[in-house]
């Protein structure tokens, strides 16, 4: 009997869409929505929209941050296809530890609010417009043969 293990490699192609949430957005977002008329007439909900602009545009400029987000959104599209758990293979933060320096940096309400929901952990909640401004697409996969690990080859036992 012969056992091989082989190890392969697996390389993903992702896209990632991103922008500011704008009206147009919005009301795309809402258009099945049955209350879709009252949420994007009230007050607090544009004072929430901008709120998440200003942690977006933040987020943008702090570029460690940006780009560990990055790995955070790819690692969260990965594994809610395949159901196992990247992460501890890919030296990752959780979401709170990425935008805990980037919410810092905002201002007053803004801050407060969103140090609020990550301590409530409500952060999603809070700011769901600004997940969703970001769109992450797997685009491309390519499995490839790296080497051969080991070879073992051994005798069956005889049959009486």
């Amino acid at each position: 009997m012969l056992m091989v293990e082989i190890i392969q490699r697996l390389t993903l192609d992702f896209k990632i869409s991103y922008g500011e949430i704008t009206q147009e957005r919005l009301d795309n977002y809402y258009r099945c929505y049955q209350n879709r008329s009252e949420v994007l007439q009230s007050a607090t909900f544009w004072e929430s929209v901008a709120r998440q602009n200003r942690l977006l545009a933040t987020l943008i400029k702090d570029k460690e941050a940006f780009n560990e987000f990055l790995t955070y959104l790819i690692i969260d599209e990965f594994e809610a296809g395949i159901n196992t758990s990247l992460k501890k293979f890919v030296e990752a933060k959780s979401l709170e530890e990425i935008l805990e320096p980037v919410i810092r940096k905002l201002a007053g309400e803004d801050r407060e609010t969103f140090q609020r929901a990550v301590e409530q952990g409500i952060f999603y909640e809070q700011a769901e417009h600004f997940m969703s401004s970001f769109i992450v697409q797997w685009i491309t996969g390519n499995l490839t043969e790296i080497q051969i690990v080991k070879t073992v080859s051994f005798e069956e036992p005889a049959k009486t």
